[in-house]
């Protein structure tokens, strides 16, 4: 089991490795567009009685954290007042960004920055744990959150549009010790 305290409220955030809420998988656009074009069935053998047609699958987990070490970040969000604490992406030891919610209204402050997409620990095991064929990743499974990171905080959104935020952060430095 891991742990950290939140350096927003001080709560200890514990992750026990099963899907729980508190895990995050963050991909830029690009970088996820690549995993789900990327072959993990090279040879088309791989066929199931939901999908006849040979195709590449979804990498698994493992597959994607190897192959893909770098294109990715995990998050832990604090259950008790939702702060995102951004794990260096070579380090998950290491907390490089901190972003805690905005209490002000900003509604209406515009994001400029780039996409992210964001799988919560539950949607991420579903989707890589399946068999599932890449052609049909984006049409069964979307991600739970899509994310701009700018110089102004992060902005969750829930879909791609970017037409429906859920929550505004700002950013904080995260205590190194």
């Amino acid at each position: 089991m891991a742990g950290l305290k939140c350096e927003h409220c001080g709560h200890g955030i514990r992750y026990h490795g099963e899907p729980n809420g508190i895990e995050l998988i963050m991909f830029s656009e690009a970088a996820w567009k690549s995993v789900v074009e990327s072959t993990y069935d090279p040879l088309h053998e791989k066929i199931h009685d939901e999908y006849p047609v040979p195709c590449p699958y979804l990498y698994t987990t493992d597959t994607i954290y190897d192959d893909f070490r770098g294109a990715y970040c995990k998050i832990w969000k604090c259950p008790q007042c939702g702060t995102l604490h951004i794990f260096d992406n070579n380090d998950i030891t290491r907390v490089t960004r901190v972003f805690t919610p905005c209490e002000d209204d900003v509604k209406d402050e515009q994001y400029v920055g780039s996409l992210f997409v964001i799988f919560d620990d539950m949607a991420w095991e579903q989707i890589t744990e399946l068999s599932v064929p890449n052609s049909e990743i984006e049409r069964y499974y979307t991600p739970t959150f899509y994310a701009i990171i700018s110089n102004n905080g992060l902005a969750l959104y829930v879909d791609k549009n970017l037409t429906e935020c859920v929550t505004h952060y700002i950013e904080s430095a995260p205590n190194d010790e």
